[in-house]
């Protein structure tokens, strides 16, 4: 979010920022040096995504990561999300058809991840593959 006082038609209020008011941006970063690769500034519901990757049906959180991230495909990145952006769907199709990784938090946590009881310190990752998921 970037912080914006003054009138605009774009300008997203967003209570739980340190900024309230801005233009809301998605940016894709380079994590070790911090280098803007490319961003889309929010416009609303009919932010226009151009990626030819999308489809009517890609949920528009996985069309923003699409768009960023298309130039970028097939080289072996690594992409790091939060919880907004992931989905076990979007990994799949980030992994299988783009050759690209993508790691972070998710919202839908499978049944045997959810019931693990794990001690202090321990964690539990999964990792999908072209026809399995696997759980470390």
């Amino acid at each position: 979010m970037t912080l914006w006082k003054g009138h605009l038609s774009i300008r997203q209020y967003l209570p739980l920022k340190a900024s309230e008011f801005g233009i809301k941006t998605f940016e894709l970063c380079e994590s070790r040096t911090g280098y803007l690769w490319c961003f889309l500034v929010y416009t609303g519901k009919n932010t226009v995504l151009q990626s030819s990757l999308i489809t009517p049906d890609t949920p528009k959180t996985a069309a923003v990561i699409l768009e960023l991230l298309e130039l970028l495909f097939g080289r072996g990145h690594t992409l790091w999300i939060d919880n907004f952006f992931s989905s076990p769907e979007l990994a799949r199709k980030l992994k299988i058809e783009h050759f690209t990784d993508c790691v972070g938090t998710e919202q839908n946590v499978p049944k045997e991840v959810k019931d693990k009881t794990l001690e202090k310190g321990k964690i539990i990752a999964g990792h999908s593959g072209r026809h399995s998921t696997k759980m470390a």
